[in-house]
């Protein structure tokens, strides 16, 4: 028994001793790298710096005339939105067209300093949610979107579920005409004659619909009004509301809930006379800035880590090689 007892305490005191040899020995290692960059220090602090400016002036200079941005998110109206994605997807290739440029008003001089010019819709999942609501209402489709990454969600086929999109132009320096660029070109776009025709359309029926609608509105302002004024009339009591077009009997509750109805569709007439004039509204009409590139977090923080990282490479391979050749010469 005694003897048991005695054989489990010297295994333990040996897997103590392993422990403490294996935390002894990460200590040693961290020790002998902490003194090897002591010793070397000179060395390093030489690499970082010439590192350093090497990196802040390549930074500085390089593609120093392609940081000219500007940013414009639009909402596209009218069922427009593959086609001003399209159009300016064509861009390039039509800005090769003096015919194009003429139209525009811009010349081959003026275009030249167009880097270039891009569109990408703004996802949110939510837009997708409505656009699907309103053409599947009775269909179950939340799973959609659960079924579907980003990356995926940024395919051509979902870009008319879209609400906002943003346009992005380039410029390779900071000439006062860029803004011309691109107000000429997004005037181009919202002249399509096909577009704007269904735009007055639009426009013109809504405004009708608007002036009927308020009629009416009134119309039950006005009965409600009297009916407040003489309480003993019955809720029941059968409403006739009639107009040119048509004439249609309820209770005094379905008319209060037909005002109801009546406000939100009028709220919903007037943004679409505020909102929907044109083919696109202008969310932010961004301005043309110089992007500058963050000193730390591009070349002049990453130069002196690849100088520190390769150099601190060479000395680990070096130290290895020449543990191998002691290593080698042991077993003879």
């Amino acid at each position: 028994m005694n003897n048991e007892k005695h054989s489990e305490e010297i295994d333990l005191f040996q897997l103590l001793n392993l422990v403490k040899g294996f935390f002894r020995s990460i200590v040693r290692s961290i020790i002998s790298v902490i003194l090897f960059y002591k010793k070397k220090a000179v060395l390093f602090s030489v690499l970082l710096v010439l590192g350093g400016l090497l990196g802040f002036f390549i930074d500085k200079y390089q593609d120093s005339s392609d940081n000219y941005t500007q940013e414009i998110i639009i909402e596209p109206k009218y069922n427009t939105t593959r086609y001003i994605h399209d159009f300016i997807e064509e861009l390039e290739t039509n800005l090769k067209d003096e015919s194009f440029l003429k139209r525009i008003g811009m010349n081959s001089d003026m275009i030249d300093n167009l880097k270039g010019i891009s569109i990408e819709p703004i996802i949110r999942n939510t837009d997708v949610l409505d656009d699907l609501e309103k053409r599947y209402d009775d269909k179950e489709f939340f799973s959609f979107i659960e079924d579907h990454d980003e990356d995926e969600l940024k395919d051509k086929k979902f870009t008319n579920f879209y609400k906002h999109h943003k346009i992005t132009a380039e410029f390779k320096n900071g000439d006062p005409q860029n803004a011309k660029i691109t107000s000429s070109i997004l005037d181009d776009i919202k002249s399509n004659d096909y577009y704007n025709k269904e735009r007055d359309l639009v426009i013109k029926q809504t405004k009708e619909d608007l002036k009927q609608n308020k009629k009416t509105l009134q119309f039950i302002n006005e009965y409600l009004l009297n009916l407040g004024k003489n309480p003993s009339r019955s809720e029941k009591e059968i409403v006739v509301v009639a107009d040119k077009e048509q004439a249609s009997t309820m209770t005094i509750a379905s008319l209060i809930q037909q005002k109801e109805v009546l406000i939100e569709t009028i709220n919903s007439q007037q943004k679409i006379l505020t909102f929907d004039n044109e083919v696109f509204f202008i969310i932010d009409y961004g301005a043309i800035i110089a992007k500058k590139k963050v000193l730390l977090g591009n070349k002049a923080l990453m130069i002196p880590l690849v100088f520190f990282g390769l150099t601190s490479l060479v000395f680990f391979f070096r130290h290895m090689f020449k543990k191998m050749i002691e290593f080698a010469n042991k077993g003879n």
